[in-house]
């Protein structure tokens, strides 16, 4: 997915597994064909508050891919209550709240802090998402804030 991502210059990928015949044991479930969902190429934090807020279903168990994950992201992905996430970086304050929530997730590496670049813009999110300590009270400072 992470592939598929950054050779079509998206910001947010969105599917959902193809149901289909079981598969032989030993087989690799994300080498499934998947159903896309929703995609953007805006940037992935804006695409995922938008997804959330205007068509949370279209997350529900979805497999997601991003460029780069941190804590803000990560909690927006458990209140939407994704299947699986993707990345090429999370940190690791987000790789623990997934975690918690029992929800997968795969990384090309795990960063103690995300660099600046890829905080361009959300840095104060970020900020917020610590300060937060939930996935819950993220949401409730997201929604004060959109009045």
């Amino acid at each position: 997915m992470v592939q598929r991502l950054e050779s079509e210059g998206l910001g947010l990928l969105v599917e959902s597994p193809q149901r289909g015949p079981a598969l032989p044991r030993g087989d690799d479930p994300r080498a499934q064909p998947h159903a896309l969902r929703f995609c953007s190429d805006r940037d992935s934090m804006t695409a995922l508050r938008g997804v959330l807020f205007q068509h949370p279903e279209l997350l529900d168990g979805a497999d997601v891919a991003m460029p780069v994950i941190g804590l803000a992201a990560a909690y927006l992905l458990i209140i939407g209550k994704v299947g699986r996430v993707y990345t090429r970086t999370m940190s690791h304050h987000a790789r623990s709240a997934l975690n918690e929530e029992g929800i997968e997730h795969s990384a090309g590496n795990y960063v103690r802090k995300l660099p600046d670049r890829a905080l361009q813009g959300f840095a104060d999110l970020e900020r917020r998402a610590r300060s937060a300590v939930t996935a819950q009270a993220f949401l409730d400072e997201l929604k004060r804030l959109r009045g």
